[in-house]
């Protein structure tokens, strides 16, 4: 089901079937404020409830999490961005006098929308769990993937729709430097997608993924072929996969009383952005390698990609290779014991 199918099917079984005319802003404001009722996590007879159930459940149970406001604002979104084009595509009689009923509806963003790192007590606790020291692989996290996501996140800072779209062919060895390196970029044609045009980037592979295993890892991957998914589970052949992971993700964290329901695999990005500021890692190329918006137009300055798959390599040019393996060796985690962290508990 898309997000706009989603979206309709809630407002229906909130209101019935409205016919787009008879939408009020009454009738906004009810929706808006049943979807912020929704539990984020439901209970396995709630799997599929009709969103007037869903209320009822959360109002006796008011410590549930429920839906960010991102949620909110997304689902609030499909269903007016569709009452919008009946509007403007004459499904509405013109001597109705009919206004948009979702206008200003979503909710304000929060400051911290996405909770921010993990306290260094929760890094701790995390990287000491069995899927990181006791070799422990859940299906429901899909196996490997399980492990390396987060770990890649960490050493990394990459987004998780990067870090799933990795191919063999984007693990390349640097003859300069003898460094691995990752290549972050967009491919259409193969359904990889960046946030932005300027996320595309190349990342040093730090030597603890190293000693995890991270290159036995792609050669495994190698042998189906150099365009196979490093994370076939969570990659663009299967649409629904990186989702239905992060929510276990979610799920582990609130196993391990990491109960912060806005913390999840970016909270790893925040870290590793940290870590960088430890390490005394210039802004500049800090942002460089995060590929957060740069502070001054000075920043947009300097190398640029004569062509779009060539953008990844524009960080080089304009760093060099030698300064970002050097800044990627800076970032360390001094709350986590790395000697206890083993995927399927053996080091390479």
């Amino acid at each position: 089901m898309s997000e706009y199918e989603r979206a309709i099917d809630l407002l229906i079984q909130l209101h019935g079937d409205l016919p787009v005319v008879g939408i009020t802003k009454y009738h906004a404001l009810k929706f808006r404020e049943a979807l912020q009722a929704i539990p984020r996590s439901r209970p396995g007879d709630l799997a599929k409830a009709p969103l007037p159930q869903l209320v009822e459940w959360r109002r006796s149970h008011p410590e549930a999490k429920g839906l960010t406001s991102e949620t909110v604002n997304k689902l609030l979104g499909g269903v007016q961005a569709i009452v919008k084009w009946a509007g403007k595509n004459g499904l509405i009689p013109d001597d109705i006098r009919w206004s948009d009923p979702f206008a200003e509806m979503r909710l304000p963003k929060s400051d911290d929308q996405e909770g921010g790192p993990f306290e260094p007590n929760e890094l701790r606790t995390l990287f000491a769990s069995p899927v990181f020291t006791g070799g422990e692989l859940p299906k429901a996290g899909q196996g490997d993937v399980a492990f390396w996501l987060p770990m890649l996140a960490l050493f990394t800072g990459a987004r998780r729709t990067e870090l799933a779209t990795l191919q063999v062919a984007d693990v390349n060895k640097d003859e300069a430097t003898g460094c691995w390196t990752l290549a972050i970029h967009a491919d259409k044609d193969a359904g990889k997608r960046l946030k932005t045009k300027g996320s595309a980037r190349t990342i040093p592979v730090h030597r603890e993924l190293m000693h995890l295993g991270f290159l036995t890892l792609v050669e495994a991957a190698r042998k189906r072929g150099n365009d196979a998914w490093l994370f076939p589970p969570v990659s663009p052949a299967k649409p629904t996969g990186a989702k239905a992971w992060t929510k276990w993700f979610g799920r582990y964290l609130d196993g391990l009383e990491i109960n912060d329901g806005r913390k999840g695999l970016h909270s790893l990005r925040h870290n590793f952005k940290d870590a960088l500021r430890a390490g005394g890692i210039p802004e500049d190329l800090s942002d460089a390698l995060t590929r957060h918006s740069v502070g001054t137009v000075g920043r947009g300055y300097g190398a640029r990609a004569r062509h779009a798959k060539q953008r990844h390599k524009v960080i080089v040019e304009r760093f060099g290779m030698v300064r970002l393996v050097e800044a990627i060796g800076q970032v360390s985690y001094p709350t986590i014991d790395l000697q206890r962290v083993c995927w399927r508990c053996a080091r390479t």
